[in-house]
């Protein structure tokens, strides 16, 4: 009798949910507005995990208001708000502060314009700064001082007290790790970066967003790494300027460059579209990959701004994650050398693989940016609904004429 009634149970909760599925995408805005309190300023009342999916916002969005947490977690968090994360705060920020003082000391007398950028008779003459090799003891302080700086972040700024590596790397015959100067990676937070620099064999580049350059103590860790800077709707001549980085990479021994293909952060459960900019160089590529395991609070970078995410994240007593360092990808096949789309799905559906997620398609960066001025309550349900459909709906009608 029990077992029939549990069937029953479960037949219902179905139901339920299917009738949800064809309301989120069946009701028209207005309908969809009132049944699902979507322009309500009480965030809490709004059922975000509906709206989302009307969005197509599954991989970005995070509800904080769903979870669960048992009254005993309210104390410890609050406990640890009020004891725990200022320390943690307060520690990464002396860090990054002492990091990026020791590191000016790194380019005293470098003369790089001198020697090198203003001078014809320089091989490295008229070339930007990132592509200018330094020499090898100013590389090993740096290297030492970010690595270490990273890891120390991590651990006792940001509680990552479990971080497991698996390196499913090749080896070549003299047992010698086999790697690219390419690196591409799944892009959930910020701390993605630390990890990598913390983690990787070298303390690698970024292609980092300009905002990044400009921001104090930051922008000069940058520089050391020699990042390429990168500004939104100018970005004329980066892909020449990311093929001649990777090309002259292992010439001139320049650090290994890293690339979030994604071009924006998701909540970890997808991988959204890549774009082409890492794979035209159609050179090997080293993917890694980057899960963050967790019970109540998401670490992904994606709906909290600056300063709440740190918080958010400095107040967890423990934070985990795994990194995997995958084979490199070679370039095998005519098309994988001449189409440029092929070679990156290949990519793509490796990483993908690897984090165990399916492959989502139907969300970009500029969408993304629609959803978080609604959330943030920037504009209303309906001014998002229509510019996100706009560019989805383009993004279909280009993926179809790819097909044919």
């Amino acid at each position: 009798m029990s077992d029939n009634i549990t069937d029953i149970k479960s037949v219902d909760r179905l139901i339920s949910k299917n009738k949800e599925e064809i309301d989120i995408f069946g009701l028209d805005t207005v309908s969809f507005v009132k049944k699902f309190d979507a322009n309500t300023k009480d965030l809490c009342k709004r059922r975000i995990e509906p709206i989302a999916k009307r969005l197509h916002m599954d991989s970005i969005y995070i509800d904080p208001y769903s979870i669960k947490i048992p009254w005993y977690k309210h104390i410890q968090h609050t406990l640890l708000t009020i004891f725990l994360m200022p320390l943690r705060v307060m520690t990464t920020g002396l860090t990054v502060t002492m990091c990026s003082f020791l590191l000016k000391f790194c380019t005293i007398g470098e003369g790089l314009e001198k020697y090198y950028i203003n001078n014809p008779k320089s091989e490295h003459y008229g070339k930007p700064v990132h592509r200018i090799p330094k020499a090898k003891w100013r590389r090993c302080i740096i290297d030492f001082l970010i690595k270490n700086a990273s890891k120390f972040i991590l651990f006792f700024g940001l509680g990552f007290y479990n971080v497991k590596i698996k390196d499913l790397r090749k080896k070549d015959k003299d047992g010698k790790v086999i790697t690219s100067p390419l690196i591409i990676a799944n892009h959930s937070t910020l701390v993605d970066v630390l990890v990598l620099m913390a983690y990787y064999d070298t303390v690698p580049s970024f292609l980092s967003m300009k905002w990044i350059n400009t921001t104090p103590l930051v922008g000069g860790i940058a520089d050391a790494l020699q990042c390429i800077y990168v500004q939104n709707g100018k970005n004329t001549g980066l892909t020449d300027e990311i093929k001649s980085r990777v090309n002259e990479s292992e010439k001139y021994d320049l650090p290994p460059f890293v690339i979030f293909p994604e071009g924006t952060t998701t909540n970890g459960t997808a991988l959204v579209d890549f774009r082409y900019g890492a794979f035209y160089p159609h050179v090997p590529i080293q993917p890694i990959a980057i899960k963050y395991k967790y019970k109540y609070y998401n670490p992904s970078y994606v709906v909290d701004k600056g300063v709440e995410y740190i918080i958010n994240t400095a107040k967890q007593f423990r934070n985990d994650l795994e990194i995997t360092f995958l084979p490199v990808v070679n370039v095998e096949t005519e098309e994988e050398k001449t189409d440029i789309q092929v070679w990156t799905e290949k990519n793509y559906e490796i990483l993908a693989k690897e984090l165990k997620v399916p492959l989502d398609r139907l969300c970009t960066r500029p969408q993304k940016m629609f959803y978080l001025d609604y959330i943030r309550g920037k504009i209303d349900f309906e001014t998002a609904e229509k510019n996100i459909n706009e560019l989805y709906n383009k993004k279909i009608e280009i993926e179809k004429s790819k097909k044919h």
